[in-house]
């Protein structure tokens, strides 16, 4: 089962964005600004975080930048801002995709399933426990 961490401090946003996901096979966790995302990113194994542009405490960019130095694990940009300067830092920022609200929840589900099915193809040995996943089509 894919793990998702969604980054959204729009509670209703948020809460509407988890259940379709839930409801689509994914284990999903939720957090609600910046300095959360961080401190879950460390705790625990995710495989896709759809992360809020607009966020408390720490901002999207920065959230992005740190992500990105320790990871390339997939980031869906959520947005109200659709002008074409954000859209080109958040890819510079190696954004795997970027959604403007208002947005369909079933279109963004149907984007997630899409971007993990090209970046973990069903062919490879996952060995998945808890928050923990091994990788180990490199060995054989």
């Amino acid at each position: 089962m894919y793990r998702i961490l969604v980054v959204e401090d729009d509670k209703n946003t948020h809460q509407v964005i988890c259940e379709f996901l839930k409801e689509a096979g994914y284990a999903v966790t939720g957090a609600y600004d910046g300095d959360e995302v961080i401190t879950l990113f460390y705790e625990r194994c995710f495989d896709l975080v759809v992360l809020d542009i607009m966020l408390p405490k720490k901002n999207d960019m920065e959230v992005l930048q740190e992500i990105r130095t320790l990871s390339d694990i997939l980031v869906i940009m959520l947005t109200a801002l659709g002008d074409e300067y954000t859209q080109i830092k958040s890819f510079y920022l190696q954004a795997d995709e970027y959604v403007t609200k208002s947005f369909s929840p079933i279109v963004l589900v149907k984007r997630v399933s899409a971007l993990l099915r090209r970046s973990y193809p069903i062919d490879k040995t996952i060995v998945c426990f808890e928050d923990i996943s091994a990788d180990f089509s490199a060995i054989f």
